[in-house]
């Protein structure tokens, strides 16, 4: 629908038409999103695949040259098929860690390509106290993770570890309450003119429910048949290796 009429003289009847118009067109897209997001605590649980970080930055890095250079050759894309970007936020089982799982999706219901997510991972040391606060440094940056990108294509996702920030939280029966600031650097995915990192800063406060490593979903943190299980809301079930 098109909104601006260049044949309307009367400027106020004009600056009404465009307030009738916008109005219209933000109720409309905004009926048309469905957000949802769940935060969950897990204790005995850490992330599966924290070491392969640095194998995947290297491997990107190489990827990026080989596309810069205007290599003829054939690029090796296949480390992109279990994408650290969505496989990164993966949970098992651990006796010294528990978890802090973030995640939120902003759901489209006529454009699935636009559909979008956005996973924050924490790990905190199983001899946390019932109420603490943890400064986020050089010692313990890699034990948080963010990413986000669009659900139906998670190789333009981003992603990366913690920067800077703090963490406050406190233990309740059923949940933990969670409160948040944190610095990242992100790596985007794909492409030679998008390695260079991403600063943003994530915030918040939540009650993460405490549940189970049963309970996981590919969505929440367990391995689905196939990537794009783990990058939206779905009843895909998780799979072993």
């Amino acid at each position: 629908m098109y909104c601006i009429n260049k044949n309307y003289r009367n400027i106020s009847a004009y600056v009404v038409v465009l307030l009738i118009c916008s109005l219209i067109f933000s109720e409309s897209n905004a009926s048309n999103f469905v957000f949802t997001e769940e935060s969950i605590f897990i204790k005995n649980a850490a992330l599966e695949n924290k070491n392969l970080y640095t194998h995947y930055i290297k491997k990107l890095k190489e990827y990026a040259n080989s596309y810069l250079e205007d290599d003829e050759s054939e690029d090796d894309e296949s480390f992109l098929e279990d994408l650290f970007a969505v496989s990164g936020h993966r949970i098992a089982h651990s006796n010294k860690w528990s978890i802090l799982a973030y995640r939120e999706y902003d759901h489209d219901k006529t454009r699935l390509d636009v559909s979008s997510y956005t996973k924050i991972t924490i790990m905190l040391p199983n001899t946390m106290k019932k109420k603490n606060s943890i400064i986020i440094d050089s010692t313990n940056r890699k034990n948080i993770i963010y990413s986000s990108g669009i659900s139906a294509f998670p190789k333009s996702a981003r992603f990366g570890y913690a920067d800077d920030g703090i963490i406050e939280y406190e233990h309740h029966n059923k949940y933990v309450t969670v409160k948040f600031d944190i610095g990242f650097n992100l790596h985007n995915s794909t492409g030679s003119h998008r390695v260079r990192p991403t600063r943003i800063r994530a915030s918040g406060s939540f009650d993460f429910y405490k549940v189970g490593l049963s309970n996981l979903t590919p969505w929440l943190g367990c391995k689905g048949n196939h990537i794009y299980d783990e990058s939206f809301p779905n009843d895909s079930v998780c799979v072993s290796d």
